[in-house]
C-alpha cells in the first residue's frame, strides 16, 4: 500500500514505522490540511499535508520564514518548521505541499470558559509575536489578505448564483442550519462586501505578519 506520509518523512530524515504514527485527519480544523502525529528522538512531531488549493510555495515559504524569525526572537508558542535533508522546510510530494513541525500541545478553551485573564494573556502573546517578527524597516504595500478575500467572495458569488444549491438546501437535510442561514444571507450582502473590499484593495498600508 502506498503510504506517502512515510515517504515524506524520510525526506525529513525521519524513519518511523507506520504503526507509530497517529493519523488525525483534519484535527477539527478548517484549513483543509491533513495531520499526522508521532514521536521521534524524544520529540513529538506534527506532519502536515496542505490541500492542493492553498497555500502556494511562495506563501508557505514566507510563513515558515516568519515562524522561524518568531522562534529566534524567543516566541515559544509557535511551531518551528523542520528542515529536510536538503535544507528546505517543506516539500512537494504527490501534488501536495508537506511540512514538519514540532507538536504544539494544549487546547483553546476561551469560548468554553471565557475570562478576562485568558483574553489579556492572548492579546499579550499576540503583541509579543508581532514585536518579534516586525520588519526592521517599515514596509507599505497593498494588503494580500484583501485580495484573498476578494477571491473567496467571487467563489461564494458563483456558489450562490447556482440554482442547484437552492434545490439541495430545500431537499438535503445534511446541511447544518448555520450553512443554510449563511447561503440565504449571502446574495443580498455580497455586493456591499465586494464594494468595501474593492475600496480596501487600493489602500497602501504598513505590512507585517
Amino acid at each position: 500500500m502506498h503510504q506517502p506520509h512515510l515517504a515524506v518523512l524520510s525526506r525529513f530524515d525521519m524513519v518511523v514505522s507506520a504503526g507509530a504514527i497517529n493519523s488525525l485527519g483534519n484535527a477539527g480544523g478548517f484549513s483543509g490540511a491533513r495531520l499526522w502525529k508521532f514521536a521521534s528522538n524524544q520529540t513529538i512531531w506534527c506532519l502536515r499535508r496542505w490541500p492542493i488549493e492553498h497555500p502556494d510555495e511562495e506563501h508557505l515559504a514566507w510563513v515558515h520564514q516568519t515562524l522561524l524569525r518568531a522562534v529566534a526572537g524567543g516566541i515559544e508558542f509557535v511551531p518551528a518548521p523542520h528542515a529536510t535533508l536538503t535544507g528546505q522546510t517543506f516539500i512537494r510530494y504527490d501534488g501536495y505541499l508537506w511540512e514538519l513541525t514540532n507538536w504544539m500541545p494544549g487546547a483553546a478553551t476561551f469560548w468554553a470558559a471565557p475570562s478576562s485573564r485568558k483574553l489579556t494573556n492572548a492579546m499579550g502573546a499576540l503583541a509579543r509575536f508581532h514585536r518579534a517578527v516586525a520588519p526592521v524597516e517599515d514596509q507599505n504595500d497593498f494588503a494580500p489578505a484583501v485580495a484573498t478575500r476578494l477571491q473567496r467572495l467571487a467563489e461564494w458569488q458563483a456558489i450562490t448564483a447556482d440554482a442547484r444549491w437552492k434545490q439541495r438546501l430545500a431537499t438535503d437535510n445534511r446541511f447544518e442550519p448555520q450553512l443554510t442561514e449563511l447561503l440565504s444571507w449571502l446574495p443580498a450582502n455580497l455586493d456591499p462586501l465586494k464594494e468595501a473590499l474593492d475600496q480596501a484593495s487600493r489602500w497602501s498600508v504598513p505590512r507585517q505578519p
